[in-house]
């Protein structure tokens, strides 16, 4: 009777487990049943010859330079191969550099003559190192009728139907006919079906660069004169009535290489502070006799006047928009203040005496008034890119401007201030960073952010980024299904070992 009951108990323990068995076998049938897989499909466009025309940003330079591993990294790139996943297009072709560290053109003047190659992240300094040897530019040697991505590195809008862009290396290298050709007569040349278009940066950022040197954008290059050239371009590209996306300018003053370097970068003790009071005290006592003789008023003088103390110092620098007091021997100088914005390279010129034993130049400090030049001309082109987009049929803008005034931790009220488009401010939420795929991205070049070493241009996961947006944007303007990368696969910045 005993084993009776053991034998029934099996019995019972079984037929559970195969009822169980066959209930999940079920559910997974039925789930497969109603499961419908979402075909690619390029909607409303044509991807079978998509081009992208650009400046740095489309080339995939990034770390100050132009190689393989980065260039293989570029968004466009990206896009392209999710094109041929798709089976939209069989290929997406690149002039590529074929170079380890590439060419560093932040920090070498002759392309014959390359030194440094690319930056990596020293984390003892902190800060980038360039590699060594930098690679010469040489002449892509594959079929240059077969090419997809056209940036330019250093491309503006103006020169892209011009010859003499072939004094550009990065272009003649690829250059259909070096000398002759124009970027824009090659682009044409390979029947575009689709394309992108982001240019407009560099007509602001050589300003900015430079430490608001020279004149200002839109003395050098017109509201009337972008309006024409930008229209001109589009009006090429989509003669033949392809379709594309263009984008719009990012805020430029947003990146680290104007936020890597504090105002107050100089480090002293209390003798050398003591020693630097002294050497300026004549400049100070020149500066209360200018007060007294009404030349200033006190909020300037006090303003202007140099004084170093015992831990972290603004430095000296020369500020053109102060009072003219030359012809009383007093030159314009003041300290950096906390709306200053110090360029990058501005670090490795403290180092050598500048701003403290001597003042540092304009091009050492983007003052308030040249952040304002900056940001009106910024804001005026793309106020032009979005007019003519929106005129130009089969032709979208995408706004970069949101994912960057996130990730910087904007306020919306800071990004009004810096006259970011309306979702730009809607983004702004004030806290810096992002989560993209559950991974925190940080705003800077650190090896959890979105920038590369030269504090511009985006690293490969920044890229990878930039290409999931575009793709998300694209499908939903052209009802299209382009599949997203997985951006967690891609590295962020390069450390020395």
């Amino acid at each position: 009777m005993k084993n009776l009951k053991n034998i029934t108990f099996l019995m019972i323990i079984s037929g559970a487990i195969f009822s169980c068995d066959t209930e999940d076998e079920l559910i997974e049938e039925r789930i497969k049943d109603n499961t419908t897989e979402i075909p690619y499909t390029q909607g409303e466009a044509d991807f079978s010859n998509y081009v992208a025309i650009g400046n740095s940003l489309t080339a995939g330079l990034m770390d100050a330079a132009l190689y393989t591993d980065g260039q293989n990294s570029a968004f466009p790139n990206l896009i392209g191969k999710q094109l041929v996943e798709a089976g939209f297009t069989s290929s997406f072709n690149q002039p590529d550099i074929n170079a380890v560290n590439g060419y560093n053109i932040s920090l070498n003047s002759n392309p014959a003559e390359a030194t440094y190659g690319k930056y990596i992240l020293d984390t003892s300094i902190p800060g980038p190192v360039p590699t060594t040897p930098g690679d010469v530019i040489t002449p892509y040697s594959g079929d240059k009728s077969e090419l997809n991505n056209f940036g330019v590195p250093g491309l503006k809008i103006a020169e892209i139907n011009t010859p003499a862009l072939a004094n550009n290396g990065f272009y003649a290298r690829f250059a259909s006919n070096p000398g002759t050709s124009t970027l824009i007569a090659d682009i044409l040349s390979s029947d575009p079906t689709f394309f992108t278009l982001w240019l407009g940066n560099n007509e602001i950022l050589n300003y900015a660069n430079a430490g608001g040197t020279g004149d200002d954008p839109l003395t050098t290059y017109s509201q009337a004169q972008f309006t024409t050239d930008y229209s001109t371009v589009l009006g090429q590209l989509t003669k033949k009535e392809a379709k594309g996306v263009v984008l719009n300018i990012p805020p430029v003053l947003l990146v680290p290489y104007f936020r890597a370097v504090p105002y107050n970068p100089v480090p002293l003790d209390a003798t050398s502070a003591a020693q630097l009071n002294a050497g300026y005290s004549t400049y100070n006592n020149g500066l209360q006799a200018a007060l007294m003789n009404n030349l200033i008023d006190k909020e300037e003088a006090d303003r202007r006047t140099i004084k170093f103390s015992e831990g972290q110092n603004a430095f000296v620098m020369v500020d053109e928009y102060l009072t003219d007091l030359s012809a009383f021997g007093l030159p314009n100088y003041r300290q950096t203040e906390a709306t200053d914005l110090i360029p990058l390279p501005t670090s490795n010129a403290l180092s050598t005496g500048v701003g403290t034993s001597s003042a540092a130049e304009d091009k050492y400090v983007l003052s308030l008034e040249e952040q304002t030049a900056v940001i009106t001309a910024q804001a005026t082109y793309n106020a032009v890119i979005s007019g003519i987009a929106t005129a130009t049929p089969g032709v979208d803008m995408f706004d970069v401007q949101p994912l960057f005034a996130d990730l910087a931790g904007l306020t919306p009220e800071q990004a009004k201030m810096l006259a970011l488009t309306d979702k730009a401010q809607e983004a702004a939420d004030g806290e810096k960073g992002l989560t993209y795929e559950s991974v925190n991205i940080a705003p800077d070049f650190s090896p959890s952010g979105l920038f590369s070493t030269d504090g511009i241009h985006p690293n490969p996961r920044g890229h990878a980024i930039i290409a999931n947006e575009l793709i998300n944007f694209i499908n939903d303007k052209y009802n299209a299904n382009i599949p997203l990368l997985n951006t967690t696969t891609y590295r962020t910045v390069l450390l020395k070992n």
